[in-house]
């Protein structure tokens, strides 16, 4: 059964990923066209990353609120939510940071 949910709720996380991906490029796409190979490379694997980590995390916490509602007050179904909710949110976290890490880093090295 957890093996469906996760199927069902990855299927429709990632449906609207491979729909947008058949249309017009996106405008940061033309914008960045002139950058080099390296950073466009580097820019479509943290997109990549980040987009899998957020999606992951959000399937972690629905998951996580389908074993609290379930638990009927059992303990170890409520400690195994209560992990997955915080896996979940780790895996937020470090979906966002991937998203925020490459403007930090560009901003210390173009300090002087």
């Amino acid at each position: 059964m957890q093996k469906i949910i996760y199927v069902v709720l990855s299927i429709i996380l990632f449906v609207p990923v491979f729909v947008f991906a058949a249309g017009d490029p996106p405008p940061e796409f033309v914008t960045n066209a002139g950058r080099n190979l390296f950073d466009n490379i580097i820019g479509g694997i943290v997109g990549f990353l980040s987009t899998l980590f957020l999606s992951a995390g959000i399937i972690a916490m629905l998951y996580a609120g389908y074993l609290f509602l379930s638990s009927g007050g059992d303990v170890e179904k409520t400690t195994t939510a209560r992990k997955n909710f915080l896996w979940g949110l780790v895996g937020l976290l470090v979906g966002l940071s991937a998203y925020a890490a490459p403007a930090l880093i560009k901003t210390f090295l173009q300090q002087e």
